[in-house]
């Protein structure tokens, strides 16, 4: 038999503290409750309790303790119905300590305990006492252990009405002991086995909310566990707050609706993340006239029953009233009828957000408010179409000004939909599966060096975020998750961004279908992008990149390690001279490029001993691309194509999607021009002329134009001699200049060279000759005249002969000629240029207008 503790202090030996000498602070000793502040045992947090904090609670005349409920109430209506928020029920029947016992109470910061004893209590009808406690013990960050302990049991009914006896978080979540609801069976309560330790003893810990009585456990096989499943204790996965635990074995484990918290244990489990509850109807607190209840920091709910003359109080977030502190969510007070008068008191009401729903649209209203040093609130008088009136009295925080429509509506109240789940791996290599509308949840993979997060079931895409090793956030919409020890990933089939770059650790990552964005980690990285025209960034370490499909693009980073690229795709489907997949090779550096970019000339490509193609950069990166050999990759036209920048990379053209450097622009590309708004590119051309053939012949020598000078040019500019500017002569008129006249009046600022590797040019035809925008600086587009002509390979010539074959007629002419033959065939000049003659006349920069 259990002994229930004493030496506590007091007359009786279990606490200084007498209900009977005190007296309620609710209701009478038949029905009444005393509220006990618990902030000395367990500090000012208090303790947690099915995910809200509480430093007290109501403890009540008939065995029962209640966290948001007055605890008055003396007919045990069944704890799976209950909905008045957390209770914890020792023995809920009805007692009247008006016929005999005391309710004693003792706190112990000491020893961390607080003990309530309902001592030799009577039954409001019938013989016998009980002599019961309840002692909650502190283990620290608001956990704490609880106990029930039945010395002597006489009766298990007090009034016909039968009795409850458990937990309940007046949501529907309720563990029942072994005998409630059954008179007969507790009044063998002080001999009963609760496999607690000695009979008469019933012993939980509650840790970060829940009481352990909740778990539900697997076994330590391979268990399949999801709605409905229930342990070998009676627990069962519900659509309620669930906590599931797998145990040992290779579990799959799915909770219901609610917030579910989901431990996998030992081995490699799955474990899904659950889905929104849709539920629209809220679960109302019966507010009657002297009750006293405290809200909670969620999302609360009360249904007042006006009395006449009553009087009724409800603290919305669970401070005292004149902290006037809202908690942030959408609180409602439902008033049930206009038929009755009375006040009610609302404290911590977050105007704006929290509503009191009238019935029906009042016909007046009054409000005064009030300001002391402690609190703000008003006095509001409410007159209705059948001429009664009720009383409000609003404490708040001040900040909001009152006003009648902040605080009432006849509208409905809405319920916040919740799903937030904390999901736990444990050891092994686990698989959390994502799941539509999966609220705001905590996934924590655990040990193991492959625990997974697959998202692949979702409808809309998701962005990852690493904001450390292994740990980061997830978001799809307005779902959220914090994750951590997680190391591989699989995405969606939509649009999703991945950036790993916070993560100094390799991730291995699945994309999926879909046009991705993904950035690797500091480490050494697997990343596969799936189908789809991805964009893929390896940062550091040395890593793996898979394209499976589609046209990618790779981002090579500084000091990027030896990366690998599995199935670079070396194919042109769009026929634009590119390679399906491209390199970015823009965040490199030591090349002889401007400001040290990489150029086709800075890349050595070797043979990795296995026949694929290894690329070197200038400051020791390196890139593997397996399936290529190093013969595809030999010549400058074949870099280029891969996306290494040619001799005059850098240079920036203005387009419909703003400034893009010269060799990324392709066919059907919009490109900003002076005189007729966005012309669409017809034809990008490539030539390349080796250093033999530039030596040659000096006029296909480039012209590298440097800073300031004439154009005022930002930065260097390599172009072609025949390649124009536009200046304004003496009289304001526009001209073109070519880099050759500029070359003759300021060599020093023109000058012509011979790169030892040759040069690229890359050529961009528009419907017609147009001013474009070059580093901000007007310039032309492609005028396939007969010198622009000569200059182009025999590739590039047959290219622009398909799309204009009347070309093919200017190659015996006089240049002269040609010329003429060119504005017919193609398009006169955007401009008039300036002979050689005028050379020696003023000349200025320009600044061109766009013009539509």
């Amino acid at each position: 038999m259990a002994t229930m503790n004493s030496g506590l202090g007091g007359t009786s030996g279990y606490g200084e503290n007498s209900f009977v000498a005190n007296g309620p602070d609710t209701g009478t000793l038949d029905d009444g409750s005393v509220y006990v502040d618990i902030t000395s045992v367990f500090g000012p947090d208090g303790i947690t309790l099915f995910g809200e904090s509480y430093t007290g609670f109501n403890v009540g005349t008939n065995g029962v303790i209640g966290f948001d409920w007055d605890s008055t109430g003396y007919y045990p209506q069944g704890l799976a119905g209950f909905n008045e928020g957390p209770l914890i029920a020792p023995l809920w029947t009805d007692m009247d300590l008006s016929k005999g016992g005391d309710i004693l109470w003792d706190l112990d910061p000491t020893n961390g305990k607080v003990t309530i004893t309902w001592l030799d209590v009577a039954p409001y009808s019938g013989t016998g006492t009980n002599s019961f406690q309840v002692v909650l013990t502190d283990t620290g960050d608001g956990n704490f252990d609880l106990e029930f302990i039945y010395e002597d049991i006489q009766f298990g009914d007090g009034y016909n009405q039968g009795n409850n006896i458990g937990l309940t978080d007046g949501n529907g979540n309720v563990y029942e002991l072994e005998g409630s609801s059954d008179p007969t069976a507790t009044e063998q309560y002080e001999t009963t086995d609760f496999e607690s330790g000695s009979s008469g003893h019933f012993a939980t810990s509650v840790v970060d909310g829940t009481p352990q009585v909740y778990v539900v456990n697997g076994t330590n096989g391979a268990d399949n566990m999801d709605l409905g499943y229930i342990d070998g204790d009676g627990q069962e996965i519900t659509n309620h707050d669930d906590s599931i635990e797998g145990g040992a074995g290779n579990d799959t484990i799915q909770g219901g609706e609610g917030d579910d918290t989901i431990i996998g244990g030992a081995g490699d489990d799955v474990i899904y993340s659950g889905t929104h509850s849709n539920a629209t109807t809220p679960t109302y607190k019966t507010v009657h006239t002297g009750a006293n209840y405290h809200g909670t920091t969620g999302q609360d709910f009360y249904h007042w029953t006006a009395e006449t003359g009553g009087y009724a109080t409800i603290r919305m977030n669970y401070t005292p009233y004149d902290a006037g502190v809202g908690d942030g969510e959408a609180d409602y007070v439902v008033v049930g009828s206009t038929n009755q008068t009375g006040t009610l008191e609302i404290g911590d009401f977050d105007i704006g957000n929290d509503r009191i729903v009238l019935p029906e649209e009042y016909y007046s209203i009054s409000i005064s408010s009030y300001e002391t040093t402690s609190y703000h609130y008003a006095d509001i008088t409410i007159t209705y179409n059948n001429g009664n009136t009720q009383n409000f009295l609003i404490y708040h925080d001040g900040t909001t000004p009152v006003t009648a429509a902040d605080i009432f509506t006849t509208e409905a109240p809405t319920v916040t939909a919740s799903d937030n789940d904390l999901l736990i791996g444990g050891e092994g290599d686990d698989t959390f599966i994502l799941e539509n509308s999966f609220g705001d949840d905590t996934i924590d993979g655990g040990a193991g060096v492959g625990d997974q997060i697959d998202a692949s079931n979702l409808s809309s895409g998701v962005t990852v975020t690493y904001t450390g090793d292994e740990s980061g956030e997830i978001d799809s919409g307005t779902d959220t998750i914090a994750f951590s020890d997680i190391e591989e990933f699989t995405l969606t089939n939509r649009d999703d961004y991945f950036d790993a770059s916070n993560s100094t650790t390799g991730v291995v990552l699945d994309a999926g279908v879909g046009s991705d964005t993904i950035i690797g980690s500091d480490g050494n990285d697997t990343l596969s992008s799936g189908n789809g025209h991805d964009t893929i960034t390896g940062g550091l370490g040395d890593d793996v990149m898979i394209s499976a499909g589609g046209e990618d693009l790779f981002i090579l980073t500084t000091s990027g390690g030896r990366d690998t690229i599995t199935d670079f795709g070396m194919g042109d489907l769009d026929g634009d001279g590119r390679y399906n997949d491209q390199l970015d090779v823009s965040d490199l550096a030591g090349g002889t490029g401007p400001y040290g970019a990489v150029t086709i000339y800075d890349v050595v490509v070797t043979d990795d001993g296995s026949g694929n193609a290894v690329m070197t950069f200038p400051e020791g990166e390196q890139l593997v691309l397996e399936g290529v050999p190093p013969s595809s990759l030999s010549t400058p036209a074949s870099l280029y194509s891969a996306g290494i920048p040619c001799f005059t990379a850098g240079t920036l053209i203005e387009t419909a999607r703003g400034p893009c450097p010269v060799e990324t622009l392709r066919v059907g590309d919009q490109l900003q021009t002076a005189d007729n708004g966005l012309q669409q590119v017809m034809w990008v051309g490539i030539s390349h002329i080796e250093s033999a053939a530039l030596r040659a012949n000096p006029r296909l020598r480039p012209i590298t134009l440097q800073p300031g000078g004439i154009l005022n040019l930002p930065h260097p500019m390599t172009v072609s001699r025949q390649h124009r500017f536009v200046l304004n002569d003496a009289d304001q008129a526009e001209l073109f200049l070519r880099a050759n006249q500029l070359h003759q009046l300021a060599p020093e600022q023109a000058q012509s060279h011979c790169p030892r590797h040759g040069v690229t040019y890359v050529h961009v035809l528009l419907e017609r000759h147009e001013v474009i925008f070059a580093g901000g600086i007007p310039t032309e587009s492609f005028y396939p005249g007969p010198w622009s002509l000569r200059g182009l390979s025999n590739d590039a010539q047959a290219e622009l002969t398909s799309l204009l074959p009347d070309l093919r007629a200017l190659r015996p002419l006089h240049p002269r000629l040609a010329r003429i033959a060119t504005d017919k065939i193609y398009s006169p000049l955007a401009r008039k240029e300036i002979s050689t003659a005028d050379l020696g006349m003023r000349i200025s920069p320009v600044r061109l207008q766009r013009r539509a």
